[in-house]
């Protein structure tokens, strides 16, 4: 079976529509989400080609003026207004336009921006090796959220295209000006490549492999296996960031993690979600595969630890009358955040151990039983832990956490 082209977009935005042209899609954004006029801003473009040969992208930026009579001046002043690229077969990537918005013409005024895109393919026998999926298989009633948790190349992303893709219009409002007048200073784009076809070679290389050893690998990955590497690795992770859990958090995390994984392996239709970036990742690595607990351990801890903080905030919601306290781009920045600190060994505040994966914890306190293992007993001393962490929820603003934590290890002790 040929592998799919994995969709690469999905990994960074959800964006509910996607623009084509002559086999390249594209998204368009722009950051912040309230400009203000008179200072920078970033128009984003992902770009994803879409054909096994190379293509030749040249895109124009009709930039409209503002201002009275001869005064006028851009909008958006950016450093080209036209960007000519190529990319390679199958080749992703993230070109930043660095812009400054101009203060003139008015406050809240949406302003429109059109992007003119040209697009030759290079060669005569172009194919598309990337097909649309309409429909994605990751589970939406437990991961609201999939960006930047590499599930969507495995699983697909829900998307519409727009087929009309020559040109785009990018509505950028303004919300407010600054007095000092912009500069008129613009650093130039910058394109970033997030995808080529050696990644592509690995991950048959990795698919390969994983489909010849199934049946050794799936037995060995079991629950309590799982729980076992994830409670000794989860320990020295903390300790590596000057966090030392105590007992109780440190089994309430290797549930959790243990959780996150087994969801996916137990089900044949979504063990690679889990597999295929771990055991890419450890080819990448040059790590050893011939223990898959090993593999995981070395190569798949990080990739797990953002599927549990992901079913975490599902859980917390659940528990919160199915309001998620938190937007979706905090979800993403604290996903980001903890799971990059725990993998450099930086330092890493007692909050965001807790918040979300102690909290998470509590949901599956009773759902991952261990042999021997009393569940009332793990949370008693999951309430030692919290008792005796006094800075815990200590700042301002954490009050609605410290909330939603006792309610949630009040209900898990409530089941005991």
């Amino acid at each position: 079976m040929d592998v799919p082209y994995p969709d690469i977009i999905g990994e960074y935005t959800d964006a509910p529509t996607r623009n084509e042209v002559n086999g390249l899609q594209y998204v368009i954004l722009y950051e912040p989400k309230e400009i203000i006029g008179g200072e920078e801003a970033t128009v984003i473009l992902y770009l994803q080609n879409l054909l096994n040969v190379p293509m030749k992208v040249a895109i124009n930026a009709v930039v409209p003026k503002v201002g009275f009579l001869f005064k006028k001046v851009p909008f958006l002043l950016i450093d080209s207004e036209k960007i000519e690229l190529e990319l390679s077969p199958a080749e992703v990537g993230i070109l930043n336009i660095p812009a400054v918005v101009s203060n003139k013409g008015g406050v809240s005024k949406p302003n429109k921006i059109e992007f003119r895109f040209k697009v030759k393919p290079i060669g005569r026998r172009s194919k598309r090796v990337r097909t649309p999926v309409k429909t994605s298989l990751i589970p939406a009633y437990l991961i609201d959220d999939p960006v930047g948790l590499n599930l969507v190349g495995v699983l697909g992303a829900s998307y519409k295209i727009n087929k009309k893709g020559k040109k785009h219009v990018l509505e950028i409002p303004v919300a407010s000006n600054r007095e000092s007048d912009p500069s008129d200073e613009v650093e130039t784009f910058m394109y970033q490549l997030l995808w080529t076809m050696d990644d592509y070679e690995r991950l048959i290389e990795a698919h390969n492999i994983i489909n010849e050893q199934r049946d050794n690998i799936i037995p060995v990955l079991n629950l309590e296996s799982v729980f076992a590497m994830m409670y000794v690795e989860g320990k020295n992770r903390f300790d590596n960031v000057g966090l030392p859990l105590r007992v109780g958090e440190a089994i309430a995390l290797g549930k959790l993690l243990a959780h996150a994984a087994t969801f996916f392996l137990e089900k044949p239709d979504m063990q690679d979600a889990v597999l295929r970036p771990v055991w890419n990742n450890a080819l990448r690595k040059k790590i050893s595969l011939s223990d898959p607990l090993q593999v995981m351990r070395q190569a798949g801890f990080q990739h797990i630890l953002r599927l549990a903080m992901a079913l975490s905030f599902r859980f917390i919601a659940n528990a919160n009358g199915g309001k998620q306290p938190w937007m979706k781009e905090d979800r993403r920045t604290l996903i980001e955040y903890i799971s990059e600190t725990l993998e450099t060994g930086e330092s890493l505040s007692v909050d965001l151990m807790y918040l979300p994966l102690m909290l998470g914890a509590m949901s599956v306190m009773w759902q991952v039983r261990l042999p021997g293992e009393n569940p009332g007993h793990t949370l008693k001393l999951i309430q030692k832990a919290r008792e005796e962490r006094i800075e815990l929820f200590s700042s301002e603003g954490t009050a609605e956490a410290n909330q939603l934590f006792d309610q949630m290890l009040e209900r898990a002790i409530r089941q005991w």
